[in-house]
């Protein structure tokens, strides 16, 4: 049985180790970087808190990682309770289309990110930095702490998944 230092270390080089990690779950999920700066560090203190529920020392990266994931989606689950729901239409005079326009264009989306989530990690965290953030390449290689080449290796591999989906090729009207 491990002593609370013990733990109490394995949880400090559990965060130095895969911030990235965690960083990249959250992304994933609230994908933009100051909500996933915010649900890391919210996620960390709530797995500090809960460490004594741990019960196998060997899966702490992991439970850690599904204490992200979960906080990232108690925010965006927040967030859609306090929305307000988008007119039917927009004001004619603007310049802005009509909200059933809108409705394609999102369903599209949603197909799109519905794909990039059965990417594996690696492969989604480098496309959602290149789209969502506009990273380039040596800008993802630092964030990730990767190498340039291993950047452009997970992008190609996820663009040809991503072009081998027949849901997505129907979404964007490809055959």
């Amino acid at each position: 049985m491990l002593s609370d230092a013990d733990i109490r270390k394995l949880f400090d080089d559990a965060v130095r180790a895969n911030w990235n990690l965690f960083y990249c779950t959250a992304y994933r999920v609230v994908r933009n970087t100051a909500d996933a700066d915010e649900v890391v560090q919210q996620g960390m203190m709530k797995a500090f808190g809960s460490l004594a529920s741990l019960q196998d020392a060997n899966r702490l990266v992991g439970w850690m990682c599904q204490i992200v994931r979960n906080t990232a989606l108690d925010l965006l689950d927040k967030r859609k309770r306090r929305e307000t729901s988008l007119p039917e239409e927009f004001d004619p005079a603007s310049d802005r289309p009509q909200a059933h326009h809108l409705t394609a264009v999102n369903e599209s989306a949603q197909v799109a990110w519905d794909e990039i989530e059965k990417l594996p990690e690696s492969q989604a965290a480098v496309l959602t930095l290149r789209h969502s953030e506009q990273l380039n390449i040596e800008q993802i290689a630092g964030r990730l702490k990767i190498s340039a080449n291993l950047v452009r290796v997970r992008l190609f591999r996820a663009y040809e998944r991503l072009r081998a989906s027949p849901r997505l090729r129907r979404a964007v009207g490809e055959a």
